[in-house]
Order: C-alpha cells, then structure tokens, then sequence
C-alpha cells in the first residue's frame, strides 16, 4: 500500500469518519496494518474515542493486543489516557488486556487509577474481573497510583473493594509513602483511617 494512501488510512480512523473507513476496508484495506512506529487504526481511532470506528474495526478482526513500537501503547492504554470509557468497554469485551504493560510497565489499569478515572477503574473492577491488589513488575499497585497522583474518589473506591495499604514497591514505598511525599492530606486521612480500622 502506498505512504499516502496509508496515511489517509490512520487519519479517517483518527477523525472518526466511518463512510471514510469502511470504503478502505471494502476495497482491500488490512485492517491491521501499523504504520512504522507501530500505530494501527484501532490504536488512534480508541485514543481520540471515536467508538463508531473502533466497533468496526474490531468487528472486521483488529487486534486488540497490539502494541506500539516506540512506547509499548495498546489501543486499550491510549483509550484510557483521555478516559473513553465506551472505546474502554468496546476494547475489553474484545479481550483487551487491562494489565498489558507498556514499554516502561504502566498498564491501563495503573493509569486509570493514576489518572483518576473512576468510571473506567469501576469498569475494570466489576465487569473485567480486576484483581484490585494486582501487582505490576517493580511491586506498582493500582491504590500507589491513585494515592500518589491524588485521586481520593480512586483510593475509596479501591479501598472498598480490599486494596491493601500494606503493599510495598520493590523500592520499600507503601500507598502512604507516596501520598505523603506528594502532599495528599486528605488520602494520607483516608489511608491511615482505613488501616486503624482493618487493625481492630
């Protein structure tokens, strides 16, 4: 296929526009072609939430697994950054990896919680089956995120769900480590209350 044609490919899945995306398909289009950093339509159409395009495309056999080449970004993960829960939902039902690691091991599920999107962070709890203790490598769990980057609506929810407080990062940095270090009170009350009570 030729670089120009590729690239008005990226963008109509880009601007959502399906009449655009689905011509290409009918006419020979791979659905999964990555252009050479390794971005596919399904990567750009789920980070901006065009949710028309990413249906069809998962609906003509886009991989969900697929990564980037240069950060390791799923289709899932860049849904995620800008907290598209429909493109998030549309993703997972296709059997998107909510714990699909990056290049430096953030997950969509780690990011959700750091960047405090509780819509999604509920999503991947009560319909995906997340684990809300799930450990990344170097000991990252969804509650260190949260309470680091100050998402107390986060940090209570995952707290209801049993996140444990006493978890610690390969570094010996516990979820109240972080939050005090970055100077989140009202997460540094919620944590410290949460323990008192799990010790009576």
């Amino acid at each position: 296929m030729g670089s120009l044609v590729s690239s008005q490919w990226l963008k109509a899945c880009l601007e959502g526009n399906l009449d655009i995306v689905e011509h290409f398909v009918e006419n020979g289009q791979d659905v999964n072609f990555a252009e050479s950093g390794g971005a596919t339509g399904l990567i750009v159409a789920s980070g901006d939430g065009k949710a028309n395009v990413v249906r069809f495309l998962l609906s003509k056999g886009a991989r969900v697994d697929h990564q980037t080449i240069d950060a390791g970004n799923s289709a899932l993960f860049c849904a995620v950054v800008k907290g598209h829960l429909e493109v998030c939902k549309l993703l997972v039902a296709k059997g998107a990896d909510v714990n699909q690691g990056t290049n430096v091991g953030l997950s969509p599920w780690l990011l959700a919680c750091a960047k405090g999107h509780l819509d999604i962070v509920e999503h991947f709890v009560e319909h995906c089956g997340q684990d809300v203790n799930f450990a990344s490598s170097g000991g990252v769990t969804g509650l260190m995120c949260a309470s680091g980057e100050g998402k107390p609506n986060v940090v209570r929810f995952l707290l209801s769900k049993g996140a444990r407080v006493d978890r610690t990062m390969d570094d010996g940095n516990t979820a109240l480590d972080l939050a005090v270090s970055n100077g989140h009170g009202e997460i540094v009350e919620l944590l410290t209350r949460h323990a008192s009570a799990s010790a009576n």
